[in-house]
């Protein structure tokens, strides 16, 4: 788990440990000391803010992908819907990808499902990437979320 914002890394991982089965095996506040962890833990997933001061999730999935490790398999956290970075971090290989503003189902769901090999992509953030892959020059309303007011689900 990383998140440069240690409410949200707090929240976020008493959420992940209040599953029985999902295990939170080290958190970390900067993409370095998630690079780091996951070297030396190997988890199944890892579960990480897109975007961070030192080094964001696309940053960290390149240098485990050159690195040659398949796994762990990555859950991408954002709170914005920019949607260069959101197909960059779909071209990295990454496997989810979840507005912060989900719940915490959303949340215990999106891990399992990249821990089985499975993807999952907020449909708030899957509209606004299939409008700007189809080249639409303005995305609509639903495909730009709030970070304060929740409109879509997980496509599951």
């Amino acid at each position: 788990m990383a998140d440069d914002e240690q409410a949200v890394l707090d929240g976020l991982t008493e959420v992940l440990r209040c599953d029985p089965d999902i295990d939170v095996v080290g958190c970390a506040s900067s993409g370095a000391q998630a690079l780091s962890l996951a070297t030396v833990h190997s988890p199944d997933v890892l579960v990480i803010d897109l975007r961070m001061p030192d080094m964001g999730g696309l940053a960290v999935a390149r240098q485990l992908r050159e690195a040659g490790r398949r796994r762990p398999f990555i859950l991408a956290l954002t709170s914005y819907a920019d949607q260069p970075i959101l197909l960059a971090a779909w071209a990295l290989g990454i496997r989810g990808l979840l507005l912060k503003a989900s719940g915490p189902a959303d949340l215990h769901y999106a891990v399992r499902t990249v821990a089985a090999g499975g993807v999952v992509v907020d449909s708030c953030l899957v509209r606004g990437m299939l409008d700007h892959l189809s080249g639409a020059n303005t995305p609509s309303p639903e495909a730009r979320p709030s970070r304060h007011r929740r409109t879509g689900g997980v496509l599951r």
